[in-house]
Formats: C-alpha cells, sequence, structure tokens
C-alpha cells in the first residue's frame, strides 16, 4: 500500500514539475521575463514599462 502511495505522489509531482516548465517556456516565448539586475524595484518598473 505505501508504494502505490508513494507512486501516487510522484506521479503528482512529476506532473507539477511538467506544468511549470511548460509554463516558463510559455513565459519566455511571450517575452515576460526579464535578467535580474539585484535591483527589484528598477527591475519592477522596467516590467511595468513594458507591459504598458
Amino acid at each position: 500500500m505505501r508504494d502505490i502511495l508513494r507512486e501516487k505522489k510522484q506521479r503528482i509531482e512529476a506532473a507539477e514539475l511538467h506544468t511549470g516548465i511548460l509554463e516558463g517556456y510559455q513565459d519566455a516565448i511571450a517575452d515576460r521575463i526579464t535578467t535580474f539586475s539585484g535591483n527589484l524595484k528598477a527591475d519592477m518598473a522596467q516590467f511595468r514599462k513594458r507591459c504598458q
């Protein structure tokens, strides 16, 4: 029984990881990513400017 539950949990985690990777690719394709400069305020301002 424990093996079945462990296997089910691993499948769920793998599916979540797969979804996250696909979302990351979609963000990159849609140009919704930027390189972090170390200054979060400046990066957020630049991102907001691009979104307008």
